[in-house]
C-alpha cells in the first residue's frame, strides 16, 4: 500500500550538492512510498523503482529535515523537505525507517532515523 509523506517543498538537486537546487516546487510537492518504489513530483510526476535508487540520505537542516534520494547512473537527485507537526514528522520517520533493507541508507540517515525527529521548543 502506498503511503504519502507530507512535504513543505521538493527540489531537483545535483548529486553531492543537495543544497543546490535546479528546480523547486512549493505549490504541489509529492513523495509517495510504494511497494515497488517511489513516486515524486518537482516539475512533473515520476516513478522510480527501489532498484533505481542508489542511496537515501536524511539530513537535519536549519528549517527541519531534508530527505534526498540519489539514483543510479544519474547526476540529478530528488530532495523533499519534510513538513508538518511532531506527529507528521514521527509518521514520516516511521515510513522512511521501513525502507531500510530495501534501499541503502547513508550513515547520516541511519543516525537521524535512530535519533528520531527533534522536539520543537516552544517559547512563551
Amino acid at each position: 500500500m502506498a503511503e504519502g509523506i507530507t512535504l513543505r517543498s521538493s527540489a531537483v538537486v545535483i548529486k553531492g550538492l543537495p543544497w543546490l537546487s535546479l528546480a523547486y516546487n512549493t505549490i504541489s510537492p509529492l513523495l509517495v512510498l510504494g511497494e515497488e518504489g517511489i513516486e515524486f513530483r518537482v516539475l512533473r510526476r515520476r516513478l522510480e523503482s527501489f532498484e533505481a535508487i542508489e542511496e537515501l540520505d536524511l539530513q537535519r537542516t536549519f528549517f527541519g529535515y531534508r530527505v534526498v534520494f540519489t539514483f543510479r547512473d544519474r547526476r540529478l537527485c530528488f530532495a523533499g523537505y519534510l513538513s508538518g507537526g511532531e506527529s507528521a514528522l514521527r509518521r514520516a520517520f516511521g515510513l522512511i525507517a521501513a525502507l531500510e533493507g530495501r534501499i541503502r541508507f547513508s550513515q547520516r540517515a541511519v543516525d537521524v532515523v535512530k535519533a528520531g525527529p527533534a522536539k520543537r521548543s516552544r517559547v512563551g
